[in-house]
């Protein structure tokens, strides 16, 4: 009848871009090690980005688990996403403040809610302490998208590395021969 409407929707996310939480596994999975699991919800403003890349950089202490890392589409339902729709660049560890970062690259542009879910290791020895974690979005639509969060866990629990003075050492069994000091014999 060419009556003009004119209304407001408000969407209460259009400007959340990331959210991250990050929470230490209650039982070691093999009784030695310990693990940080790590949920990063990814564009809950349901923008167009294009180029989107996530960069996270672990505090020293932990490291990343090359086979941990699980894309999930949100809406309707958590729904994994196909490896193929995605690279994860993990670098190598700087020498200097013993950090570790990554990079995972969308191969195409998004436009969903995501939720990407990975472990790191926890390297340090001694506990409590707590293991922080940077993530930033990097993308590109009618203004470059550059958002950061920052998370920290409490970790009450840490790797035990058989002896070694090192971050992370591969475990071994150890043998002991008892000498007698006298007539050092077993």
């Amino acid at each position: 009848d060419g009556t003009a409407v004119n209304q407001k929707a408000a969407f209460p996310n259009y400007d959340k871009f990331l959210g991250k939480v990050g929470k230490q596994q209650r039982t070691p999975a093999n009784q030695l090690d310990w693990y940080i699991d790590w949920s990063v919800n990814i564009n809950q403003s349901l923008s167009v980005i294009h180029d989107a890349v996530i960069k996270d950089c672990l505090t020293a202490g932990q490291e990343y688990v090359p086979d941990s890392f699980r894309l999930y589409t949100v809406q309707p339902v958590k729904q994994p996403v196909s490896a193929s729709e995605y690279n994860v660049i993990i670098k190598p560890f700087d020498q200097i403040t013993g950090e570790q970062s990554m990079e995972f690259h969308f191969k195409n542009p998004i436009d969903r809610e995501y939720l990407l879910e990975y472990s790191t290791l926890i390297t340090k020895e001694e506990a409590p302490f707590t293991m922080s974690n940077a993530v930033q979005l990097d993308g590109e639509n009618v203004q470059i998208i550059n958002k950061q969060e920052q998370t920290s866990v409490m970790a009450v629990h840490a790797t035990t590395t058989a002896g070694s003075n090192r971050p992370r050492s591969p475990y071994g069994s150890i043998s002991i021969l008892k000498k007698d000091k006298a007539s050092s014999l077993p």
